[in-house]
C-alpha cells in the first residue's frame, strides 16, 4: 500500500476510534446514577473535543476510498472501518440527543427516560 493510503487508513482508525470514545462518554451519562462531579459542562466538553477531533480525522478522508487505497485486502480493510465508522456515529448522534434532551429537561441522566437503541 502507497503512503497515501497508509494515511487514509490511519485517519480512518483514528476516526474510528473517535466515535468511539463518543459512544462511550454519552453512554457512561446516560447511566450514571448522579450527575459527573464536575457537572454536565465536563461531559459536554469533552465530548465536543473528542467530536473536534474526529472531524479533523474525517477532513483526511477522501470521498472515495478505493482510489487511494491500493491492494484487495486494504480495500476491504477500509470498507468494513467505513461501515463501523457510520455505525458508530449513528449511535452517537441518538445518545447526544438523548443527553440532550435528558438536560433540557432537567432530568439529567441515567432517569430511564427514552432510548433509541
Amino acid at each position: 500500500m502507497n503512503s497515501s493510503g497508509q494515511t487514509v487508513i490511519a485517519a480512518m482508525v483514528k476516526a474510528r476510534e473517535c466515535c468511539r470514545r463518543l459512544v462511550q462518554t454519552y453512554e457512561q451519562a446516560r447511566n450514571a446514577s448522579e450527575p459527573p462531579v464536575d457537572g454536565h459542562i465536563g461531559l459536554l466538553r469533552a465530548a465536543d473535543t473528542t467530536a473536534n477531533r474526529l472531524l479533523h480525522y474525517v477532513r483526511l478522508l477522501p470521498r472515495d476510498v478505493g482510489l487511494i487505497v491500493s491492494g484487495r485486502d486494504s480495500r476491504i480493510y477500509a470498507t468494513r472501518l467505513r461501515a463501523e465508522i457510520r455505525e458508530l456515529l449513528e449511535k452517537a448522534v441518538i445518545l447526544e440527543r438523548e443527553t440532550r434532551h435528558g438536560l433540557s429537561v432537567g432530568r439529567g441522566f441515567g432517569d430511564g427516560g427514552p432510548s433509541y437503541d
